[in-house]
């Protein structure tokens, strides 16, 4: 698996701008997998599946690594081709198209994080919001940025075992004074 696949073209764009195909995404970054065991872990009906994995490979975004026999048919298993996607600046220019595609991803994660708050905890709750204002120069910005993508980085979404925990993290200039 590749570190890092550049989002190129707008199918490709519009293939992972779907909730429930980045979902998918994310799950066969961290194990190969086949429509079934992820229709089981999405909780939605294989079909539907099929269509989403249907257009993520199109688009190059995931691929068949194995196939074995389910029955009177063949499973295919499918992989993400990299563990982080980047979409090219150039694909969808700079300013409020930059600021609104950042804008979905957080309130996505929003969207997940009080649907985990419904959820009973097994145990300690592993969650962690923090918030604050700090005044940075240019330098420590860059500094700070480059140590955020490096600690996300540096996980492993390959585990098997352990708690499927949702990263979501956000630096921007505030209007403070």
């Amino acid at each position: 698996m590749k570190p890092e696949h550049v989002i190129g073209n707008t199918a490709a764009l519009r293939a992972v701008s779907d909730d429930q195909r980045q979902r998918i995404l994310n799950l066969l970054v961290g194990a190969p997998l086949g429509a079934a065991e992820l229709a089981s872990r999405l909780r939605v009906a294989q079909t539907r599946v099929y269509y989403h994995l249907d257009l993520l490979a199109k688009n190059g975004l995931i691929r068949v690594v194995a196939e074995r026999p389910a029955g009177r048919r063949v499973e295919r298993i499918y992989r993400a081709v990299a563990r982080w996607f980047r979409v090219d600046a150039k694909l969808i220019g700079g300013g409020k198209s930059v600021a609104r595609a950042r804008a979905r991803i957080l309130d996505q994660a929003m969207v997940d994080f009080r649907e985990a708050l419904d959820r009973p905890s097994k145990g300690k709750d592993p969650t962690l919001v923090m918030r604050t204002f700090v005044r940075l120069h240019p330098a420590q910005i860059g500094r700070l940025r480059k140590r955020l993508i490096e600690v996300v980085q540096s996980l492993d979404p390959s585990q098997e075992k352990g708690e499927v925990m949702e990263v979501a993290i956000a630096l921007f200039p505030a209007q403070r004074p």
